[in-house]
């Protein structure tokens, strides 16, 4: 039997009991933290999937979107934000120019370089996309507190700040 369907409380319960030393070392938070982002990823991928794009797709067109207007941004600036090599970068960019969601367009400070910029489609994707994923996180946390939730936020920032 496949231990991906099992109740999560099961799974640490059949890592307990079957790999204690294991079990011992590791803090429960963690493996809990992974589950909730796949969960989380999950409405992401079927979002992006309904719109026709990838994960990195949708990255790419939110990054721009926050950047705020002109949502416009220097390739490096974009591998940056997004944590992708530019060879990863690159095939994106293709996809979304062919899509008509991005243009590269002259970079007014640098003649010798260009700036990827949102298209108003491009926008609207974004836009559109953020909703429907955010309404979904909503939904799948609903039977959690405002209180709760920010509680988290604030210990998730803190573990984040440990980390970096």
């Amino acid at each position: 039997m496949s231990n991906s369907h099992l109740p999560f409380d099961e799974f640490l319960a059949l890592m307990r009991e079957n790999w204690p030393e294991a079990h011992s070392l590791m803090t429960t938070a963690v493996p809990r933290m992974i589950r909730v982002n796949e969960g989380f990823q999950l409405v992401i991928r079927q979002v992006m999937e309904a719109q026709g794009l990838q994960d990195a797709d949708f990255r790419l067109l939110s990054t721009l979107r926050r950047s705020g207007e002109p949502y416009r941004l220097s390739p490096t600036q974009l591998y940056y934000y997004m944590l992708v090599s530019s060879g990863g970068l690159t095939k994106v960019l293709h996809r979304l120019e062919a899509a008509g969601l991005v243009r590269r367009v002259d970079n007014e400070l640098d003649g010798r370089s260009k700036l990827v910029e949102l298209t108003a489609a491009g926008k609207t994707v974004a836009e559109d996309s953020m909703l429907a994923i955010s309404r979904k996180h909503r939904e799948m946390i609903s039977k959690v507190s405002d209180e709760d939730i920010a509680q988290l936020d604030r210990l998730l920032a803190r573990v984040l700040h440990s980390m970096e």
